[in-house]
């Protein structure tokens, strides 16, 4: 399979219109890292997507799907740059993020089902980010 895109920290990044392809042409599986009351509103419309919350991907033994490529991706690409490291530590090769996220999928134009009656306002959305983070900086003392 051929793969366009840049690695960084060793991880393959790809941009969202690469990773669309290899969705539709080669099999490639989504892995969505983002919590559940974040993606509630825009997700991924390819054929496959799984959905892991990151820290069941870094403190729990997962399955991973049998794919030909699983790309990680968040809403930005920082997360689940890190689901891709551990996917690589714990030996998987096919493995690569999503760069820029579905916040740049979005802004390529690319599929995505969209349920605006769960749509945030600003303000919620940042409370639930906050939340977030918060519960992982007390998982990790």
């Amino acid at each position: 399979m051929k793969i366009n895109g840049f690695i960084v920290d060793n991880i393959l990044n790809i941009i969202p219109k690469e990773a669309y392809r290899l969705c539709i042409e080669e099999g490639a599986v989504i892995i969505d890292v983002r919590e559940p009351e974040l993606r509630e509103h825009k997700q991924f419309d390819v054929p496959q997507v799984v959905y892991m919350r990151l820290k069941e991907i870094i403190y729990q033994q997962v399955t991973f799907p049998d794919a030909p490529l699983l790309i990680f991706a968040d809403a930005t690409g920082l997360r689940s740059k890190q689901a891709a490291f551990y996917a690589i530590k714990v030996g998987l090769n096919n493995v690569a993020n999503l760069a820029g996220g579905i916040i740049e999928w979005d802004r390529d134009g690319l599929p995505l089902m969209v349920d605006n009656n769960k749509r945030m306002s600003d303000k919620r959305l940042h409370e639930i980010k906050q939340q977030i983070r918060k519960k992982y900086s007390t998982d990790d003392e």
